[in-house]
């Protein structure tokens, strides 16, 4: 499997249940070593990093982060060794648009705010690369679109697993289709997820719509 993504730029990862994208996301974030090749951040091969320099480097959110503690907004996220400064709590809130919640417990939050927060969580020591699993899942609509406008934004390298097809069309600077753990096709949404591409690895027949307000809309119907 060989992939790259450009600095800076937003990867959407997508392929069908069972096609590697979990064991790419495992990969970038240091989580499994490969067994053969490298991983590469900044020419900087990941397995070379210590485990507090790969925290600084790479930050995550997983599609699971298991139940949530009793305490404030502002107290997630500087939960962790060494903690983190008042300044910079607020600055990773920021980010994701949660300062006036700062205070407020985290259990209070509703689904799309609290997935912001552990959102902040994973850019609080402001990484070089963010690897997202899924971060739309169990979001309604609105807040799905919330979410990947906030990543698409972030001043760092995100590469992230989306299930959406139509969501990865719309936000992603840069997608990467799998199948059967290889990289069937990457480059500009446009030029990856073609009718042919999506036909062969999804089974889908899809076709681009523009709304009335000059959006582009992947949307697919499953074939016979």
């Amino acid at each position: 499997m060989s992939a790259s993504v450009g600095h800076g730029r937003f990867a959407a990862i997508i392929g069908p249940n069972g096609s590697g994208k979990s064991t790419l996301l495992n990969l970038l974030s240091g989580h499994h070593p490969p067994h053969t090749g490298d991983v590469l951040i900044d020419g900087t091969d990941i397995a070379a990093l210590r485990g507090s320099e790969r925290s600084r480097n790479i930050g995550v959110l997983r599609q699971d982060s298991g139940p949530l503690p009793d305490v404030t907004v502002a107290e997630l996220i500087a939960l962790g060794p060494g903690g983190l400064s008042r300044s910079s709590v607020l600055e990773a809130l920021e980010r994701v648009g949660l300062v006036p919640l700062a205070d407020q417990p985290v259990l209070t939050l509703s689904g799309g705010q609290r997935q912001r927060a552990l959102l902040a969580r994973a850019v609080r020591h402001q990484p070089s690369l963010l690897v997202l699993d899924e971060p739309t899942n169990h979001l309604d609509v609105r807040h799905q679109s919330m979410i990947l406008q906030v990543v698409k934004e972030m001043p760092m390298t995100v590469v992230s697993a989306v299930h959406d097809l139509d969501l990865a069309y719309r936000y992603a600077d840069q997608v990467i289709v799998l199948d059967q753990g290889a990289v069937v096709e990457q480059g500009a949404p446009g030029d990856a997820m073609t009718r042919g591409v999506l036909r062969d690895v999804f089974h889908i027949d899809s076709f681009v719509v523009t709304t009335p307000a000059g959006t582009e809309h992947l949307v697919h119907t499953p074939l016979p």
